[in-house]
């Protein structure tokens, strides 16, 4: 059961309504022989490679990669989440859904709906705010900003006014539990009671503010700056049963149709930004709500495009935080461009004061970060042979979050170009597990699809085969392996579980109806590959390539310890702890014995 829906209903509405059917209402789709094809909407292309295999119930781009089933198509195209998805479908196939499970699916979603509300309610209270004769001073502020009352509309955007308990009683006045208000950060408690009762006071004073909102338009917290230069200039709501600020990005609720149109994003870092950004012609535009950027974000905004432009100051600061961004969207499949704003400008004094077109210039001018973070690396380093050399390593690491395939390849060749280091000596730096050399001997390495599985990881090679082979003889043969102690990615993890456990219980099972715990992985990828391409891994080859990846998972399991043993016992040698450094060498042998068995085969 995935979401809290039992895999028979999620079957039943797949049997119930076609992807076909799905996909043709946002797609023009052409008869390809026993399937279908169109343009990709996740991504530009002039010739159709977005197919769809109507008796499988996937979709596929051989262009992009973007694969999934009816529901995972839903929650790309339209930015909602597989309940939600579930629920639509469900409702398009005349499925009733238990009533616990309808309206988002969860039930802690009905437990989370009077935070909701009561955000609703805040929402209100600081819009009229902003209006009312106590508002006028923010409202200039606002206006002084280049917004009309159009745009603060369309932003939802509201002031709270000066003083102490203004919300607070404006929601006792409405009966509401300080309790709620209190566990969304509204109001705050103070340090000090008054005849031995504690009281409260409002979070946000004298601020503008900025609600923040989800795909569906819900408000799950706020952002609050002051109308100077006061510091702090901005104050947010802390996260919350309902705001995890990691998991969404301000503006992303009205400039989806926009990024999806216009094929691109726009990462800001401020509020204001965002805004002057998109009343100016660049709707694309997201904010990263102050915090550092989580793969959650990146894999949020990569349902929508692989084009994405992140905007940093161009000072030293600007530049370690694109750099530490890097390696969430790398890990998301995505290669971001960099944009560098001029010295004492910000996007949004920059589009007020010189004109959208000296913006979009920088765009234009705007480089891959992966490319730009290897040249800085490595020119930073110098001369200086060592520091060249830790250089390279780092830079093996961030080639390494590249999911596999051609990108990875090609900055490994330009890695190679630019520091004169062989590809060969690269590869072995970055990678811990190869596929072994005899797979390609033994022909398993095909030239249609051989860029696909020639490299693939020893996960994906699993993960390969399961999907064409969902039998109970492999199924048990993983789970005897103790795979998902092996397997360290959680929805992978989870698809592997999932499917293991159905093919046991039932005798077989559709990988395809299970593809929604992948969605936004490169694993997904991998899955709607696998299904759409020959199936290389037949009969006895695919018992000996799963042995092969099995070996590689344990090889890596044993170095790490490895690693981790060795880094414990130099610390016991340091601090002269005779006891541990005996019990760690004990456990050093205890390796180096499971090393051999793992070598003869004995454990695999």
């Amino acid at each position: 059961m995935g979401n809290n829906f039992p895999q028979e209903l999620i079957e039943e509405i797949k049997a119930r309504v076609s992807i076909k059917e799905v996909v043709s209402d946002y797609l023009s789709l052409s008869k390809d022989g026993a399937n279908w094809k169109a343009l990709c909407p996740f991504h530009k292309e002039k010739t159709p490679s977005f197919k769809v295999h109507e008796g499988k119930g996937i979709f596929h781009c051989f262009g992009c990669g973007e694969s999934g089933n009816i529901f995972t198509f839903l929650m790309k195209m339209e930015g909602i989440s597989f309940p939600e998805a579930v629920e639509r479908l469900a409702k398009r196939a005349g499925v009733e859904l238990p009533r616990f499970q309808a309206q988002a699916g969860s039930k802690q979603e009905e437990e989370n709906a009077h935070l909701y509300r009561l955000n609703e309610l805040a929402e209100r209270f600081y819009r009229e705010n902003l209006f009312s004769d106590s508002g006028e001073k923010a409202l200039q502020y606002l206006k002084s900003r280049g917004l009309n009352e159009k745009h603060i509309e369309k932003f939802s955007l509201g002031y709270a006014p000066s003083g102490w308990e203004n919300l607070l009683k404006f929601l006792n006045g409405r009966g509401i539990p300080e309790n709620w208000a209190l566990e969304l950060g509204l109001i705050l408690p103070r340090e000090s009671s008054v005849a031995g009762q504690k009281g409260y006071y409002d979070r946000f004073r004298e601020r503008i503010i900025f609600p923040i909102k989800d795909l569906l338009g819900r408000t799950r917290g706020f952002g609050a700056r002051v109308l100077d230069d006061s510091l702090p200039k901005y104050i947010n709501s802390p996260e919350s049963p309902i705001y995890k600020k990691g998991d969404w990005l301000y503006g992303l609720d009205s400039a989806k149709d926009a990024i999806r149109k216009k094929d691109r994003a726009i990462i800001v870092e401020g509020y204001f930004d965002q805004i002057s950004l998109a009343i100016n012609g660049f709707e694309e535009t997201v904010a990263s709500l102050g915090t550092a950027f989580t793969e959650n974000q990146a894999r949020l905004i990569g349902r929508y495009t692989k084009q994405v432009f992140l905007i940093f100051d161009a000072d030293t600061a600007g530049r370690k935080a694109s750099f530490r961004a890097l390696s969430v969207f790398l890990s998301a499949g995505l290669f971001p461009f960099l944009v560098l704003m001029p010295e004492g400008f910000d996007p949004d004094e920059m589009v007020r004061k010189e004109g959208r077109e000296a913006f979009q210039g920088l765009l234009e001018k705007a480089t891959r970060l992966l490319d730009y973070y290897m040249e800085y690396e490595l020119s930073s380093a110098g001369a200086d042979l060592n520091r060249k050399g830790e250089a390279i390593r780092a830079l093996c690491q961030k080639l390494a979050l590249i999911p596999q395939g051609m990108e990875r390849e090609l900055y490994l060749k330009r890695l190679s170009e630019l520091s004169g280091v062989s590809m060969q000596r690269l590869e072995r730096t970055m990678l811990r597990e190869r596929i072994p050399e005899k797979i390609e001997e033994n022909g398993e390495k095909q030239a249609k699809n051989g860029d696909f599985i020639g490299l693939l990881s020893a996960e994906a090679i699993i993960l390969s085969i399961l999907v064409n082979n969902p039998n109970p003889v492999l199924a048990k043969r993983l789970i005897d392996a103790e795979i998902f102690n092996k397997i360290t990615d959680e929805q992978l993890n989870l698809y592997i579980s999932e499917l293991c456990k159905e093919i046991i219980s039932r005798g077989n099972a559709d990988p395809v109806g299970y593809m929604h715990f992948l969605v936004g992985t490169r694993w997904e990828k991998i899955v709607g590959r696998a299904l759409n391409e020959p199936d290389v891994y037949q009969g006895d080859k695919s018992l000996t390539a799963i042995r092969d990846a099995l070996y590689l998972l344990e090889k890596r399991e044993v170095e790490e310890k490895d690693q981790e043993l060795t880094r414990r016992l130099n610390q016991a040698k340091t601090n002269g702890n005779e006891q541990l450094i005996s019990e760690l060498l004990q456990k050093k042998q205890e390796l180096i014995e499971q090393r051999k068995k793992l070598g003869s085969g004995k454990t695999v």
